[in-house]
């Protein structure tokens, strides 16, 4: 969402002198960003609530100076831009799944997107095109969520792991399979083989799943911008003033 105060500006700066006038654009990109960043911080605040121990990849641990970390961008406003933007980030930065692709359906509902393991097992004809996989008995970590190194072992043991040799075998002691009920598209699940005699569901195959809004993102922006910005353009329109010439 972009930030746009234009009209709160107008109200606050109608009084002004001419000299005082000058100052207001650098004024506003001032109280603008320092919203952002506050709009930034309560969106996080919100995740915590919402989501059971978030990983640093979705909420950084120091919230106030996430530097680069975390699942929200910040673009600045600037003279020219007196709108600041906060939003998900949609590139992975090497952490597998971009922060939208699972952040999304919690703001806005609906289907989430495939994530890479998916599209592996679709390429394959392991699973339907159409088809989704949730965890069962797999193991998870202390966030909730399979690893990456044990989403590419299970991968690799069935033979869609993206850029292996054709024919190449997986050389793990458990080995993985998937159960049909019939022909492609009719997949109930991804399992293990720990023995001969026991078998272990670790993901069940779905239809796409669907989720109701949890995240009130906009909620949260917009309640913080009414409480933020106008002591933020005060602080920022009287350090400009102290310091115009």
């Amino acid at each position: 969402m972009q930030i746009d105060i234009r009209a709160d500006v107008k109200e606050l700066t109608k009084s002004l002198n001419r000299i005082q006038r000058k100052q207001i654009p650098f004024a506003t990109v001032m109280a603008v960003n320092e919203t952002a960043r506050n709009v930034r911080k309560a969106e996080y605040l919100a995740m915590r609530q919402v989501f059971q121990n978030p990983t640093s990849y979705t909420v950084p641990p120091n919230i106030d100076k996430p530097k680069r970390r975390g699942s929200i961008f910040v673009k600045n406003a600037n003279k020219n831009d007196l709108s600041a933007m906060i939003w998900i980030k949609d590139l992975s930065a090497g952490k597998g799944t971009p922060a939208i692709n699972y952040l999304e359906p919690q703001i806005f509902g609906g289907m989430r997107k495939p994530k890479a393991s998916e599209k592996s097992l679709r390429r394959k004809g392991l699973i339907g095109g159409n088809k989704f996989i949730t965890p069962a008995n797999v193991g998870r970590n202390q966030h909730g969520n399979v690893t990456k190194g044990t989403m590419t072992k299970i991968i690799s043991g069935l033979g869609a792991l993206p850029g292996a040799a054709k024919g190449t075998k997986s050389r793990q002691k458990k080995s993985y399979f998937v159960m049909r009920l019939g022909g492609r598209g009719s997949e109930t699940g991804i399992w293990e083989r720990t023995s001969k005699s026991r078998i272990n569901k670790l993901f069940n195959i779905t239809n796409a799943p669907s989720y109701r809004p949890r995240l009130p993102w906009y909620q949260v922006a917009n309640r913080t911008i009414q409480r933020v910005f106008k002591p933020n353009f005060a602080i920022a329109f009287n350090k400009a003033i102290k310091t115009a010439r």
